[in-house]
C-alpha cells in the first residue's frame, strides 16, 4: 500500500517531467492541491517537501511553488543531514558562557 503523500508526489513529479508544469511555472496552491487530490494539507505539504528536496520545485512565501527543474537534482549542501544548522545568540563575543557554548558546538 502506497502512502497518500507518495501518490501525490509521484503524480506531481510525473506531471513536471512530462512538461505539464514547465520550468518557471507556478504549481496550484496548497489548498487547490488539497482539493484536487482529496487529501489533507499535511499530506500535500509532505509531497511538496519531497519535490523540493529532489530539486524539482522552489517554495517561497507569498510567491508560491515554482517549478525549477524537470529532472531530479541533489539537494543543496546546506540541507545535508550530516551537518545540521544550529543557531546561537550571544550578547557579545566577550561573553564567557556564550563563547564556551560556541566552542563546544564547533568541536
Amino acid at each position: 500500500m502506497v502512502a497518500l503523500y507518495q501518490k501525490v508526489y509521484d503524480d506531481l513529479r510525473a506531471a513536471i517531467e512530462r512538461g505539464d508544469f514547465p520550468i518557471d511555472h507556478r504549481l496550484p496552491s496548497d489548498a487547490e492541491l488539497t482539493e484536487t487530490y482529496g487529501v489533507s494539507a499535511i499530506t500535500v505539504k509532505k509531497a511538496l517537501d519531497l519535490l523540493r528536496s529532489d530539486g524539482y520545485i522552489s517554495r517561497r512565501p507569498r510567491v508560491g511553488t515554482i517549478v525549477i527543474s524537470d529532472v531530479a537534482t541533489s539537494a543543496p549542501a546546506s540541507h545535508s543531514l550530516k551537518h545540521p544548522l544550529v543557531g546561537l545568540i550571544v550578547t557579545n563575543f566577550d561573553d564567557t558562557f556564550g563563547t564556551r557554548i560556541l566552542g563546544g558546538l564547533l568541536d
